[in-house]
């Protein structure tokens, strides 16, 4: 099996567009990927907490050059001020990945 290596920039590559004055207190937090190190059968999964006084438009991982959405973890959950989980569960090919994340609220 071919080993892979994610190299995941959580502290220095958080993007959040914000549309509206009202929605400034949007926040990313809780950034993981799971596992750092794995092979190309593995799944990694990505996950964050975002919180805001209104849903975001949509939640975004870049994986090198490559757009992906996440999803929310509980639909049920429609409190997004007190944080809500996103994630994404993805196969990645052989190599090394630089990692973002990215929101944008109030378009």
């Amino acid at each position: 099996m071919k080993r892979i290596m994610t190299f995941v920039a959580l502290t220095l590559a958080i993007i959040i567009l914000l549309g509206q004055a009202t929605v400034s207190a949007a926040q990313i937090r809780d950034l993981t990927v799971t596992p750092r190190i794995a092979d190309t059968e593995t799944m990694f999964t990505f996950t964050l907490t975002y919180a805001g006084d209104a849903p975001p438009d949509e939640i975004l991982v870049m994986i090198g050059d490559e757009a992906r959405s996440m999803e929310e973890l509980d639909k049920t959950d429609t409190n997004y001020s007190d944080g809500k989980q996103f994630y994404l569960s993805t196969r990645l090919e052989k190599g090394s990945y630089v990692c973002f994340f990215k929101t944008t609220v109030g378009d």
